[in-house]
C-alpha cells in the first residue's frame, strides 16, 4: 500500500470515528460533571483522539474534586492527560496530590503526567509534568 493510500485510509478511519461523535463514554460525563468542566475534558479528548490521532483514549473517573483523567496510547506509549483551565490557577501543591489521586485512581504509582492547558479559544497546550525533581534532559 502506497503512503498515499495510507493516508486516505486513515482519514477514512476518522472520518467514521467523527461520524460517531461524541463517543458515549464522553457523553456519560455531560451528566456528571459541571459544564465548565466537561468543556474542557471535551477539548482535551478531542484534541487527543482526532488531532493527535491517540489509540486507545480512555477516561477514568478520579475521587471527589478532581476532574477524571485521560489515557490513550501514542506510537505505542500510554500516556496520561489531565485537563485545566488556562484561567485556573495551579500550584505545585496541587500537582502533587493530583499525583497522588491518579495513583489511587489508577492503583499504580503515577510518575509522569501530561497537563493539557485548555485556552478559552479551544487552543491546547500540552506539559510534562513528572513527579518530584528531574534533572532535564540534555537531549531536549
Amino acid at each position: 500500500m502506497s503512503s498515499k493510500d495510507r493516508n486516505v485510509a486513515r482519514l477514512l478511519d476518522r472520518a467514521k470515528t467523527i461520524e460517531d461523535w461524541p463517543p458515549p463514554e464522553l457523553l456519560e460525563f455531560k451528566e456528571i460533571l459541571p459544564e465548565h468542566e466537561y468543556g474542557l475534558i471535551y477539548a482535551a479528548y478531542a484534541d487527543v483522539r482526532l488531532s493527535q490521532d491517540w489509540q486507545d483514549v480512555r477516561i477514568h473517573r478520579m475521587a471527589s474534586g478532581w476532574r477524571p483523567l485521560l489515557s490513550g496510547t501514542l506510537k505505542g506509549v500510554t500516556e496520561l492527560v489531565y485537563a485545566v483551565s488556562r484561567l485556573e490557577q495551579v500550584t505545585l501543591e496541587i500537582f502533587d496530590r493530583l499525583f497522588v489521586a491518579a495513583s489511587a485512581a489508577l492503583n499504580a504509582t503515577i510518575e509522569k503526567i501530561l497537563l493539557a492547558i485548555i485556552d478559552p479559544d479551544s487552543t491546547v497546550a500540552y506539559y510534562v509534568l513528572k513527579r518530584g525533581i528531574v534533572k532535564p534532559d540534555p537531549n531536549a
